[in-house]
Protein backbone atom coordinates (compact mmCIF):
# COMPACT_ATOMS: atom_id res chain seq x y z
CA UNK A 1 0.00 0.00 0.00
CA UNK A 2 1.30 3.46 -0.79
CA UNK A 3 2.23 5.50 2.26
CA UNK A 4 2.32 2.49 4.54
CA UNK A 5 5.93 3.20 5.55
CA UNK A 6 5.40 6.93 6.10
CA UNK A 7 5.25 6.73 9.95
CA UNK A 8 8.47 4.74 10.03
CA UNK A 9 10.30 7.22 7.81
CA UNK A 10 8.90 10.12 9.85
CA UNK A 11 10.18 8.62 13.10
CA UNK A 12 13.56 7.97 11.44
CA UNK A 13 13.90 11.64 10.56
CA UNK A 14 12.59 12.95 13.88
CA UNK A 15 14.87 10.75 15.96
CA UNK A 16 17.95 11.56 13.91
CA UNK A 17 17.24 15.30 14.10
CA UNK A 18 16.42 15.05 17.82
CA UNK A 19 19.71 13.27 18.56
CA UNK A 20 21.64 15.91 16.63
CA UNK A 21 19.84 18.73 18.48
CA UNK A 22 20.56 17.09 21.83
CA UNK A 23 24.23 16.92 20.90
CA UNK A 24 24.38 20.52 19.67
CA UNK A 25 22.56 21.98 22.69
CA UNK A 26 24.12 20.01 25.52
CA UNK A 27 27.00 18.10 23.96
CA UNK A 28 25.23 14.81 24.69
CA UNK A 29 27.00 12.04 22.80
CA UNK A 30 24.48 9.41 24.04
CA UNK A 31 21.66 11.46 22.48
CA UNK A 32 23.51 11.60 19.19
CA UNK A 33 24.31 7.88 19.20
CA UNK A 34 20.84 6.76 20.30
CA UNK A 35 19.05 9.14 17.93
CA UNK A 36 21.16 8.07 14.98
CA UNK A 37 20.91 4.36 15.84
CA UNK A 38 17.15 4.39 16.29
CA UNK A 39 16.77 6.66 13.26
CA UNK A 40 18.69 4.27 11.03
CA UNK A 41 16.78 1.29 12.44
CA UNK A 42 13.44 2.98 11.74
CA UNK A 43 14.70 3.82 8.24
CA UNK A 44 15.57 0.18 7.62
CA UNK A 45 12.14 -0.91 8.86
CA UNK A 46 10.52 1.67 6.58
CA UNK A 47 12.56 0.43 3.64
CA UNK A 48 11.49 -3.14 4.36
CA UNK A 49 7.84 -2.10 4.36
CA UNK A 50 8.23 0.13 1.30
CA UNK A 51 10.06 -2.48 -0.77
CA UNK A 52 7.25 -5.00 -0.31
CA UNK A 53 9.59 -7.95 0.06
CA UNK A 54 9.38 -8.27 3.84
CA UNK A 55 6.47 -6.12 4.95
CA UNK A 56 5.68 -8.16 8.07
CA UNK A 57 9.29 -7.96 9.29
CA UNK A 58 9.30 -4.20 8.71
CA UNK A 59 6.12 -3.74 10.73
CA UNK A 60 7.37 -6.06 13.46
CA UNK A 61 10.68 -4.19 13.60
CA UNK A 62 8.84 -0.88 13.87
CA UNK A 63 6.70 -2.23 16.70
CA UNK A 64 9.75 -3.50 18.61
CA UNK A 65 11.57 -0.21 18.09
CA UNK A 66 8.54 1.79 19.22
CA UNK A 67 8.11 -0.32 22.35
CA UNK A 68 11.81 -0.09 23.21
CA UNK A 69 11.83 3.65 22.68
CA UNK A 70 8.64 4.13 24.71
CA UNK A 71 10.08 2.15 27.63
CA UNK A 72 13.44 3.94 27.55
CA UNK A 73 11.97 7.42 27.24
CA UNK A 74 9.21 6.65 29.74
CA UNK A 75 11.85 5.69 32.27
CA UNK A 76 13.72 8.94 31.57
CA UNK A 77 10.51 10.95 31.90
CA UNK A 78 9.77 9.39 35.29
CA UNK A 79 13.30 10.01 36.53
CA UNK A 80 13.27 13.64 35.31
CA UNK A 81 10.74 14.51 38.07
CA UNK A 82 9.14 17.59 36.59
CA UNK A 83 12.09 19.01 34.67
CA UNK A 84 9.94 19.52 31.58
CA UNK A 85 10.82 16.30 29.78
CA UNK A 86 9.19 16.21 26.33
CA UNK A 87 6.31 13.75 26.41
CA UNK A 88 5.51 13.89 22.67
CA UNK A 89 8.34 11.53 21.57
CA UNK A 90 7.21 8.96 24.13
CA UNK A 91 3.61 9.07 22.96
CA UNK A 92 4.33 9.26 19.23
CA UNK A 93 6.83 6.43 19.24
CA UNK A 94 4.20 3.93 20.35
CA UNK A 95 1.24 5.26 18.41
Amino acid sequence: MPGEAHPLFSMAGLLTIGGAIGYMKKGSVPSLVAGTTFGVAYGVAGYMVNSGSSVSYGHAGGAVLGSTLACAMGFRALSAKGKGFPVLPVVSSHA
